[in-house]
């Protein structure tokens, strides 16, 4: 029976995925265990995409706020999706410490970008709670906007963030 049991076990330990009483596969050679660190504060978190704009967070923004402090998120970047949500992105940091504004024009609205549109956003663009360019990019899965004009919003606002020297936040799918 010993012997049995012997090869049971030795057979598991050259088995795939087969492993020691320390998690290790057996022939490797052991983890170096660290001492644990000292627990110290929790890190304040970045959000850097959120739509706190929305209609419907407007009658619960005070608590959403509050909640997110509550988890450790100190900062959130509101991110544009088109001029009217960009506007509303920047009175949201005016009106809040933790809050910062991206503006810009999501593929999927990318036929309002126009030059009018363009220059609306490099206007808005010097504002002190501004920090990038964004929600640019391109989004073949609905097509909302004509990829034609999808490809050339995007490399407008290329060249603007380029030219104001802000970093884009890029939409993908």
């Amino acid at each position: 029976f010993a012997a049995q049991a012997h090869r049971r076990v030795a057979q598991r330990r050259r088995s795939p995925g087969a492993r020691d009483r320390d998690g290790q596969s057996p022939g490797r050679p052991r983890r170096q265990r660290y001492p644990r660190r000292e627990q110290g504060p929790v890190p304040e978190l970045v959000d850097t995409h959120v739509h706190l704009d929305h209609p419907r967070l407007r009658p619960c923004l005070a608590e959403v706020l509050s909640l997110a402090r509550q988890m450790g998120v100190g900062k959130m970047i509101n991110v544009g999706h088109d001029l009217e949500s960009s506007l509303a992105g920047i009175d949201l940091a005016d009106e809040n410490d933790c809050i910062w504004a991206a503006i810009g024009v999501h593929p999927h609205s990318a036929a309002t970008l126009d030059q009018a549109a363009l220059d609306q956003l490099a206007a808005l663009a010097p504002r002190s709670k501004v920090v990038a360019i964004g929600e640019i990019g391109l989004d073949y899965h609905y097509d909302y906007s004509p990829r034609s004009q999808q490809k050339e919003a995007f490399r407008a606002q290329l060249r603007l963030a380029a030219d104001l020297g802000l970093p884009v936040i890029i939409h993908q799918r």
